[in-house]
Protein backbone atom coordinates (compact mmCIF):
# COMPACT_ATOMS: atom_id res chain seq x y z
CA UNK A 1 0.00 0.00 0.00
CA UNK A 2 2.86 2.40 0.94
CA UNK A 3 4.46 1.97 -3.04
CA UNK A 4 0.94 2.51 -4.53
CA UNK A 5 0.78 5.74 -2.15
CA UNK A 6 4.21 6.59 -3.10
CA UNK A 7 3.77 5.86 -7.19
CA UNK A 8 0.49 8.00 -6.80
CA UNK A 9 1.76 10.90 -5.45
CA UNK A 10 4.58 10.57 -8.14
CA UNK A 11 2.21 11.09 -10.81
CA UNK A 12 0.62 13.53 -9.42
CA UNK A 13 3.97 15.71 -9.17
CA UNK A 14 4.56 15.41 -12.44
CA UNK A 15 3.92 18.41 -14.79
CA UNK A 16 2.67 17.53 -17.99
CA UNK A 17 1.77 20.64 -19.47
CA UNK A 18 4.25 23.62 -19.03
CA UNK A 19 1.35 25.69 -19.67
CA UNK A 20 1.98 28.70 -22.08
CA UNK A 21 5.58 29.46 -24.65
CA UNK A 22 7.15 26.23 -23.50
CA UNK A 23 9.05 26.27 -26.64
CA UNK A 24 12.84 27.25 -25.26
CA UNK A 25 13.79 30.42 -28.03
CA UNK A 26 10.09 31.79 -27.55
CA UNK A 27 10.59 31.40 -23.60
CA UNK A 28 13.62 33.03 -22.98
CA UNK A 29 14.42 35.76 -26.13
CA UNK A 30 14.55 38.94 -24.75
CA UNK A 31 14.95 38.06 -21.25
CA UNK A 32 17.76 40.39 -20.07
CA UNK A 33 16.48 42.48 -17.45
CA UNK A 34 14.28 40.82 -14.71
CA UNK A 35 13.73 37.01 -14.78
CA UNK A 36 11.54 37.26 -11.46
CA UNK A 37 8.45 36.29 -13.36
CA UNK A 38 9.84 33.47 -15.44
CA UNK A 39 11.26 32.29 -11.87
CA UNK A 40 7.51 32.81 -10.74
CA UNK A 41 6.08 30.53 -13.75
CA UNK A 42 8.46 27.51 -13.02
CA UNK A 43 7.75 27.93 -9.09
CA UNK A 44 4.49 27.66 -9.63
CA UNK A 45 4.30 25.10 -11.90
CA UNK A 46 6.75 22.84 -9.45
CA UNK A 47 4.35 23.96 -6.39
CA UNK A 48 7.51 24.85 -4.78
CA UNK A 49 5.34 26.45 -2.31
CA UNK A 50 4.87 22.82 -0.33
CA UNK A 51 8.51 23.45 0.98
CA UNK A 52 7.53 24.81 4.66
CA UNK A 53 10.50 28.00 4.08
CA UNK A 54 8.75 28.94 0.59
CA UNK A 55 6.06 31.03 2.09
CA UNK A 56 5.32 32.70 -1.42
CA UNK A 57 6.22 32.04 -5.05
CA UNK A 58 5.16 35.36 -6.92
CA UNK A 59 7.31 37.36 -8.51
CA UNK A 60 7.31 39.67 -5.79
CA UNK A 61 8.20 36.44 -3.15
CA UNK A 62 11.54 36.44 -5.30
CA UNK A 63 14.46 37.88 -3.53
CA UNK A 64 17.49 38.63 -5.84
CA UNK A 65 20.69 39.52 -5.05
CA UNK A 66 24.16 40.11 -7.27
CA UNK A 67 25.95 37.08 -4.93
CA UNK A 68 25.37 34.72 -2.41
CA UNK A 69 28.08 35.08 -0.12
CA UNK A 70 28.93 32.65 3.55
CA UNK A 71 28.72 34.63 6.42
CA UNK A 72 26.55 37.48 5.18
CA UNK A 73 22.79 38.25 5.20
CA UNK A 74 21.78 39.19 1.13
CA UNK A 75 20.26 35.51 0.78
CA UNK A 76 16.99 35.23 2.44
CA UNK A 77 14.68 31.59 3.35
CA UNK A 78 13.25 30.62 0.45
CA UNK A 79 13.31 31.20 -3.20
CA UNK A 80 16.41 33.70 -4.71
CA UNK A 81 17.75 34.94 -8.00
CA UNK A 82 21.25 35.21 -7.63
CA UNK A 83 23.26 36.91 -10.72
CA UNK A 84 26.33 35.60 -10.41
CA UNK A 85 25.78 32.58 -9.30
CA UNK A 86 28.34 30.36 -11.24
CA UNK A 87 25.58 27.11 -11.76
CA UNK A 88 22.47 26.49 -12.63
CA UNK A 89 21.00 26.17 -8.54
CA UNK A 90 22.34 25.82 -5.39
CA UNK A 91 20.45 25.18 -2.06
CA UNK A 92 21.77 26.43 1.47
CA UNK A 93 21.27 26.79 5.05
CA UNK A 94 20.35 30.53 6.68
CA UNK A 95 21.37 30.09 10.19
CA UNK A 96 18.47 31.91 13.13
CA UNK A 97 20.28 35.19 13.09
CA UNK A 98 19.79 35.19 8.86
CA UNK A 99 23.41 34.93 8.06
CA UNK A 100 24.04 32.31 5.16
CA UNK A 101 25.73 29.14 6.16
CA UNK A 102 25.66 27.50 2.06
CA UNK A 103 25.09 23.34 2.78
CA UNK A 104 26.48 23.12 5.88
CA UNK A 105 23.81 22.70 8.63
CA UNK A 106 24.41 25.17 11.75
CA UNK A 107 24.24 23.13 14.85
CA UNK A 108 23.21 25.65 17.18
CA UNK A 109 21.87 23.98 20.55
CA UNK A 110 19.19 26.80 21.30
CA UNK A 111 17.76 30.04 19.32
CA UNK A 112 16.14 29.75 16.34
CA UNK A 113 16.21 27.07 13.63
CA UNK A 114 17.87 27.09 10.57
CA UNK A 115 15.84 27.62 7.63
CA UNK A 116 16.42 27.00 3.78
CA UNK A 117 17.69 28.87 1.24
CA UNK A 118 16.63 28.09 -2.99
CA UNK A 119 18.84 29.64 -5.57
CA UNK A 120 18.67 30.01 -9.34
CA UNK A 121 21.06 31.67 -11.38
CA UNK A 122 20.89 32.56 -15.13
CA UNK A 123 21.77 29.68 -16.60
CA UNK A 124 18.80 27.71 -15.31
CA UNK A 125 16.75 29.97 -17.53
CA UNK A 126 18.73 29.17 -20.81
CA UNK A 127 17.50 26.10 -21.25
CA UNK A 128 14.40 26.27 -21.88
CA UNK A 129 10.75 26.17 -19.07
CA UNK A 130 11.70 22.20 -19.25
CA UNK A 131 14.92 22.96 -18.34
CA UNK A 132 14.46 25.91 -15.22
CA UNK A 133 11.39 23.19 -14.04
CA UNK A 134 13.91 20.39 -13.94
CA UNK A 135 16.29 23.00 -12.01
CA UNK A 136 13.90 23.80 -9.46
CA UNK A 137 12.68 20.18 -8.69
CA UNK A 138 16.58 19.23 -8.20
CA UNK A 139 16.86 21.83 -5.80
CA UNK A 140 14.10 21.17 -4.16
CA UNK A 141 15.02 17.94 -3.61
CA UNK A 142 18.26 18.66 -1.99
CA UNK A 143 15.71 20.80 0.00
CA UNK A 144 13.75 18.23 0.93
CA UNK A 145 16.91 16.32 2.21
CA UNK A 146 18.17 19.53 4.29
CA UNK A 147 14.97 19.71 6.08
CA UNK A 148 15.01 16.32 7.10
CA UNK A 149 18.80 17.58 8.65
CA UNK A 150 16.77 20.30 10.41
CA UNK A 151 14.23 18.08 11.88
CA UNK A 152 16.86 16.10 13.34
CA UNK A 153 18.41 19.05 15.15
CA UNK A 154 15.06 19.77 16.23
CA UNK A 155 15.30 16.18 17.81
CA UNK A 156 18.23 16.65 19.38
CA UNK A 157 17.67 19.76 21.15
CA UNK A 158 14.18 18.05 22.17
CA UNK A 159 16.16 15.21 23.97
CA UNK A 160 17.87 16.88 26.43
CA UNK A 161 20.99 14.99 26.60
CA UNK A 162 24.02 17.95 25.52
CA UNK A 163 26.94 17.29 24.07
CA UNK A 164 27.63 17.21 20.13
CA UNK A 165 24.72 16.54 17.42
CA UNK A 166 27.11 14.53 15.25
CA UNK A 167 28.01 12.46 18.65
CA UNK A 168 23.89 12.16 19.53
CA UNK A 169 22.96 11.39 15.77
CA UNK A 170 25.99 8.21 16.33
CA UNK A 171 24.41 7.28 19.00
CA UNK A 172 20.57 7.06 17.70
CA UNK A 173 19.07 4.03 16.73
CA UNK A 174 16.01 5.11 14.99
CA UNK A 175 17.51 7.11 11.88
CA UNK A 176 17.13 4.87 8.64
CA UNK A 177 20.11 4.01 6.43
CA UNK A 178 19.09 6.99 4.16
CA UNK A 179 18.56 9.54 6.00
CA UNK A 180 22.02 8.79 8.17
CA UNK A 181 24.10 8.82 4.67
CA UNK A 182 22.65 11.95 3.97
CA UNK A 183 23.80 13.42 7.33
CA UNK A 184 27.02 11.47 7.21
CA UNK A 185 27.55 13.23 3.74
CA UNK A 186 26.32 16.48 4.77
CA UNK A 187 29.27 16.17 7.79
CA UNK A 188 31.97 15.43 5.50
CA UNK A 189 31.36 17.97 2.11
CA UNK A 190 30.36 14.30 0.47
CA UNK A 191 27.41 15.52 -1.83
CA UNK A 192 27.02 12.36 -3.42
CA UNK A 193 23.84 11.07 -1.75
CA UNK A 194 21.36 13.90 -2.32
CA UNK A 195 22.97 14.94 -5.56
CA UNK A 196 22.48 11.76 -7.24
CA UNK A 197 18.74 11.77 -5.90
CA UNK A 198 18.15 15.16 -6.86
CA UNK A 199 19.44 14.70 -10.65
CA UNK A 200 17.82 11.47 -10.48
CA UNK A 201 14.70 13.87 -9.76
CA UNK A 202 15.78 15.87 -12.62
CA UNK A 203 15.30 13.83 -15.29
CA UNK A 204 11.86 12.20 -13.80
CA UNK A 205 10.59 15.76 -14.73
CA UNK A 206 12.22 16.68 -18.05
CA UNK A 207 12.30 13.87 -19.85
CA UNK A 208 8.82 13.30 -20.94
CA UNK A 209 8.59 16.98 -21.82
CA UNK A 210 11.16 16.64 -24.76
CA UNK A 211 13.23 13.84 -25.58
CA UNK A 212 14.45 13.87 -29.41
CA UNK A 213 15.97 11.18 -31.17
CA UNK A 214 19.20 11.51 -30.03
CA UNK A 215 22.33 11.77 -32.19
CA UNK A 216 26.15 12.71 -31.45
CA UNK A 217 25.98 16.58 -31.46
CA UNK A 218 23.36 16.22 -28.69
CA UNK A 219 26.49 15.65 -26.71
CA UNK A 220 27.53 19.07 -27.62
CA UNK A 221 23.70 20.75 -27.65
CA UNK A 222 22.18 18.10 -24.74
CA UNK A 223 18.47 18.52 -24.26
CA UNK A 224 17.92 18.87 -20.06
CA UNK A 225 16.93 15.36 -19.63
CA UNK A 226 20.35 14.26 -20.88
CA UNK A 227 22.19 16.40 -18.30
CA UNK A 228 20.50 15.53 -15.69
CA UNK A 229 20.61 11.86 -16.86
CA UNK A 230 24.54 11.53 -17.11
CA UNK A 231 25.08 13.72 -14.01
CA UNK A 232 22.82 11.29 -11.93
CA UNK A 233 25.13 8.41 -13.48
CA UNK A 234 28.28 10.65 -12.47
CA UNK A 235 27.03 10.91 -9.06
CA UNK A 236 25.11 6.99 -8.64
CA UNK A 237 29.13 5.42 -9.09
CA UNK A 238 30.13 7.58 -5.67
CA UNK A 239 27.03 7.40 -3.76
CA UNK A 240 26.25 4.63 -0.71
CA UNK A 241 23.98 1.77 -1.53
CA UNK A 242 20.87 3.23 0.30
CA UNK A 243 21.12 6.63 -1.80
CA UNK A 244 21.53 4.16 -4.51
CA UNK A 245 18.75 1.64 -3.57
CA UNK A 246 16.59 5.25 -3.42
CA UNK A 247 17.98 6.78 -6.56
CA UNK A 248 16.87 3.64 -8.82
CA UNK A 249 13.36 3.28 -7.11
CA UNK A 250 12.23 6.74 -7.91
CA UNK A 251 13.51 6.41 -11.87
CA UNK A 252 11.86 2.54 -11.44
CA UNK A 253 8.36 4.36 -10.31
CA UNK A 254 8.64 6.81 -12.75
CA UNK A 255 9.07 5.07 -16.19
CA UNK A 256 7.17 2.06 -15.30
CA UNK A 257 4.20 3.90 -13.81
CA UNK A 258 4.17 7.74 -15.15
CA UNK A 259 5.89 7.42 -18.88
CA UNK A 260 3.17 5.96 -21.70
CA UNK A 261 4.07 3.57 -23.59
CA UNK A 262 5.59 5.49 -26.49
CA UNK A 263 7.71 7.91 -23.49
CA UNK A 264 9.01 4.04 -22.85
CA UNK A 265 10.07 3.24 -26.02
CA UNK A 266 11.58 6.17 -26.37
CA UNK A 267 13.39 5.93 -23.62
CA UNK A 268 14.84 2.52 -24.08
CA UNK A 269 16.25 3.96 -27.45
CA UNK A 270 17.44 6.43 -25.57
CA UNK A 271 19.46 4.07 -23.59
CA UNK A 272 20.68 1.52 -26.29
CA UNK A 273 22.38 4.34 -27.88
CA UNK A 274 23.82 5.54 -24.91
CA UNK A 275 25.14 2.25 -24.38
CA UNK A 276 26.45 1.92 -28.19
CA UNK A 277 27.13 5.36 -29.17
CA UNK A 278 28.21 5.56 -33.26
CA UNK A 279 31.53 5.07 -33.91
CA UNK A 280 33.76 8.71 -34.99
CA UNK A 281 36.43 11.03 -34.62
CA UNK A 282 34.58 14.08 -34.61
CA UNK A 283 34.33 15.72 -31.16
CA UNK A 284 30.50 14.81 -30.40
CA UNK A 285 31.24 11.49 -30.93
CA UNK A 286 34.30 11.76 -28.74
CA UNK A 287 32.50 13.41 -26.35
CA UNK A 288 29.28 11.15 -25.92
CA UNK A 289 31.40 7.99 -25.53
CA UNK A 290 33.75 9.67 -22.82
CA UNK A 291 30.24 11.13 -20.95
CA UNK A 292 28.02 8.07 -21.15
CA UNK A 293 30.29 4.77 -21.60
CA UNK A 294 32.02 4.66 -17.90
CA UNK A 295 27.88 4.84 -16.95
CA UNK A 296 27.51 1.46 -18.71
CA UNK A 297 26.41 -0.42 -15.20
CA UNK A 298 23.55 2.48 -14.60
CA UNK A 299 22.08 2.69 -18.03
CA UNK A 300 21.67 -0.94 -18.15
CA UNK A 301 20.14 -0.91 -14.89
CA UNK A 302 17.42 1.34 -16.09
CA UNK A 303 17.22 -0.48 -19.52
CA UNK A 304 15.93 -3.22 -17.42
CA UNK A 305 12.35 -1.02 -16.39
CA UNK A 306 11.53 -0.07 -20.13
CA UNK A 307 12.49 -3.82 -21.13
CA UNK A 308 9.61 -7.03 -21.30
Amino acid sequence: MGRLIQREALANEIVRDLGPIPDLKEWTKDRTGDVRPLYAEVAALAKANRLPDVTGIGKDDINSVRSARKGEKDIKPGLNFVTTLSGEGETGFVDGQGVFRGPELPRSASGPLPKIAIMLGPKAFHHGKDGALGTLRHEMKHAEHFQTMIDRLAKWRESGKGGSFDAWVDGEKGIGKLERSLLEGERKGNTANTEVLAYAEGFINTFHLRHPALTTAMAIDAPPALMELRRAGEKYALADASAKTAAMERLRDYIKTVLTGAERADLKAWLSFLLNPPAGEDAAAKLLRNDFQPLAGFLKQLLTFVSP
